[in-house]
C-alpha cells in the first residue's frame, strides 16, 4: 500500500513538471509569435510610405517647440538681379524644391481605362521662405520638356516665342536652399493651374506670397495640366473631356491628396525633412487660375481644413452654386470675366464672406506670367490678341499679388480687413465689392 501511494505521488509530480514545461514552452511560442507579427508590422510600416496611420515614435517629430507667432523679419529681399519677372515684395527671400512625384494608390487613373493597374500620379513643386543670407544657384523658371511643349502651342505656336525664352529664364527662388532657420512654422498655400497650363506660368505670384511668409506647394495634374513631366522621363499632354465639370472630383481630389501628404511629411523626420514642423496646416488654403481657381473653391468647400479659398478669373462648379458656402472666398475676375462661369449664382448665395476685384484692361490671361515674357522677346506681338488684355503687365501683377497677400493675411493670419477693403482705392483700374466682410 505504502509502495502504491508512493508510485502514485510521483506520478503526480512528474506529471506536474511536464505541465508546467510545457506551458512554458506555450508561453514563449506566443511571445514568439507576437515578436514576429510585430516585426512584420514594423516591416509594413516601412514598405508603406503613404500609411497616415503609421505610429513610430522613432520617426514622428516632436513640433511643440514651433509657433506660428514669431516675427518675420524686417526690409525685402533683393531678389534674382538676372531675372526678367518682378522681384517678390516681402522681407523673406524664396527658396524651391525640386518637382516632386507623388502617387496616390488609393485612386485608379482614370484617364487610362486600359491600364487598370495605373495609379493617380501627380507632380508637386514647393516654394519655402529662406534667409536673405541664403546662397545657392537659382532655380530654372522651366525645364527643357515643358518650355518646348509651351513653345509649340498651336495656333502659330500661340504665343510665338522659342522654347528658350522659356527655358533659359530664372526665378527668383534658390534651388534647395535650406528653409529659414527658426521654430517659426509658416501657413500653407495649395494652388493649380489653369487648364492647359502648367503651375511654372504662375511662377512670379507664387514667389511673391512666399516671400510674405507663406508655403506654397503647387500641383501639375496630369492629363489636365498642360505638360506633366515625370521622374522617369514620361510626359503627359492635357486629355481632358469635353465634361469639364466632370472632372472636378478628380483635380479636387488631387489637392486634398496633396494636403493629406503635406500633413504626414510634418511630422516626419526622414521623407521631406526639410519642411518637419514647418507647415501651420491650422491655416491652410487653396488659389489656382481658371480652372485651377473652380478646383480652389472646390476642394476648399469639400475639407474644412482649407480655410479660405481664392478663384483667378475661373468658373464654379459643384455644390457651391446649389447651396451656397460659408467658406470665405475672393473672386479676381478679368474685365470681361467670360470664363468665370456660375459666378453670379455663387455670389447670390454665399453665406460667409465674400469679395471681388476686377482690373480693367485684362482678360484671362492676364494673370500668368504669359505678358512678362511676351513683353520681354515677343515685344511687338500685341497682348489683347492672346487673352493677356492691355494693361501694363508688371502693374497687374502687382495688383494682384497685392490682393493675395492681404486675402490670404486675413484668413490665414488674423490681419483685419481693412487693407483688403480698401486696397482699390489706390489703384483706378480696381472696381471691388464685398459681401459678409465682417462675418
Amino acid at each position: 500500500m505504502k509502495t502504491s501511494l508512493a508510485t502514485l505521488l510521483s506520478l503526480l509530480l512528474i506529471t506536474a513538471l511536464l505541465s508546467a514545461c510545457g506551458g512554458s514552452d506555450d508561453d514563449d511560442a506566443g511571445a514568439d509569435s507576437a515578436d514576429d507579427d510585430a516585426a512584420n508590422a514594423d516591416d509594413d510600416a516601412a514598405d508603406d510610405d503613404d500609411d497616415d496611420n503609421d505610429d513610430d515614435n522613432d520617426s514622428t517629430a516632436d513640433c511643440s517647440a514651433y509657433s506660428d507667432s514669431l516675427p518675420d523679419p524686417g526690409g525685402v529681399c533683393p531678389g534674382n538681379p538676372h531675372s526678367i519677372f518682378p522681384a517678390p515684395t516681402g522681407p523673406y527671400c524664396v527658396g524651391t524644391t525640386q518637382p516632386i512625384h507623388l502617387v496616390d494608390a488609393s485612386r485608379a487613373e482614370p484617364f487610362t481605362p486600359n491600364q487598370p493597374a495605373d495609379s493617380r500620379e501627380l507632380m508637386v513643386q514647393l516654394w519655402y521662405p529662406v534667409a536673405a543670407a541664403a546662397a545657392g544657384d537659382y532655380a530654372p523658371y522651366m525645364d527643357a520638356a515643358t518650355a518646348a511643349y509651351e513653345a509649340g502651342i498651336p495656333p502659330a505656336t500661340w504665343v510665338n516665342m522659342p522654347a528658350a525664352a522659356f527655358e533659359q529664364e530664372q526665378s527668383h527662388a534658390l534651388l534647395e536652399a535650406p528653409i529659414v532657420d527658426s521654430l517659426k512654422k509658416f501657413p500653407v498655400l495649395l494652388f493649380s493651374p489653369g487648364l492647359k497650363r502648367e503651375y511654372q506660368l504662375y511662377t512670379t505670384a507664387i514667389e511673391d506670397l512666399v516671400s510674405h511668409g507663406y508655403i506654397v506647394a503647387a500641383i501639375n495634374h496630369p492629363y489636365v495640366s498642360g505638360l506633366t513631366v515625370f521622374p522617369d522621363d514620361r510626359a503627359v499632354e492635357v486629355y481632358l473631356p469635353a465634361d469639364e465639370a466632370a472632372t472636378i472630383d478628380l483635380v479636387v481630389g488631387d489637392a486634398l491628396f496633396l494636403l493629406d501628404t503635406l500633413t504626414r511629411w510634418n511630422t516626419e523626420l526622414e521623407n521631406q525633412p526639410t519642411f518637419t514642423c514647418r507647415f501651420d496646416l491650422d491655416k491652410a488654403a487653396m488659389y489656382g487660375h481658371s480652372y485651377g481657381g473652380a478646383t480652389a473653391v472646390g476642394a476648399a468647400v469639400a475639407d474644412a481644413r482649407l480655410r479660405a479659398a481664392l478663384n483667378i478669373d475661373g468658373p464654379t462648379f459643384g455644390p457651391a452654386i446649389v447651396e451656397g458656402t460659408a467658406t470665405p472666398l475672393f473672386y479676381l475676375l478679368s474685365e470681361d470675366h467670360e470664363a468665370a462661369e456660375n459666378f453670379d449664382a455663387l455670389w447670390d448665395l454665399l453665406a460667409g464672406p465674400g469679395f471681388q476685384a476686377i482690373l480693367a484692361g485684362t482678360e484671362h490671361m492676364t494673370y500668368s506670367d504669359y505678358p512678362l515674357l511676351l513683353h520681354d522677346f515677343a515685344p511687338a506681338r500685341p497682348l489683347w490678341t492672346l487673352e493677356m488684355g492691355t494693361i501694363e503687365p508688371t502693374l497687374a501683377l502687382e495688383i494682384a499679388n497685392r490682393y493675395f497677400s492681404a486675402f490670404f493675411d486675413v484668413f490665414l493670419k488674423g490681419a483685419p480687413t481693412d487693407e483688403l477693403l480698401t486696397l482699390g482705392g489706390e489703384y483706378p483700374e480696381v472696381t471691388f465689392q464685398s459681401k459678409n466682410a465682417d462675418r
